[in-house]
């Protein structure tokens, strides 16, 4: 699996816990599935902590969808640790 791909399979397994639907494919708008603002800054935040994505939805072009949120976001440098 790319490392795209598998980065949609893994913001749409938050999509899908954050809206309650299983039914949610990589393509679908999240607003046909209940998807409001709140739970798309929810997918974004709990992507961005559990990920280490950077994910600015102001970035999206067109439709919030998850593969559109994949394609904008960034894997965030390694933070330095402290000893």
């Amino acid at each position: 699996m790319r490392a795209d791909e598998e980065r949609v399979g893994q913001i749409l397994a938050i999509a899908r816990e954050v809206l309650a639907d299983p039914g949610v494919s990589p393509d679908d708008k999240l607003a046909d599935h209940g998807g409001t603002s709140l739970s798309i800054v929810r997918i974004v935040a709990e992507a961005s902590q559990s990920l280490d994505l950077d994910i600015n939805p102001r970035d999206l072009d067109g439709a919030i969808t998850v593969r559109n949120l994949a394609r904008v976001a960034q894997y965030l440098p390694p933070q330095p640790t402290m000893s």
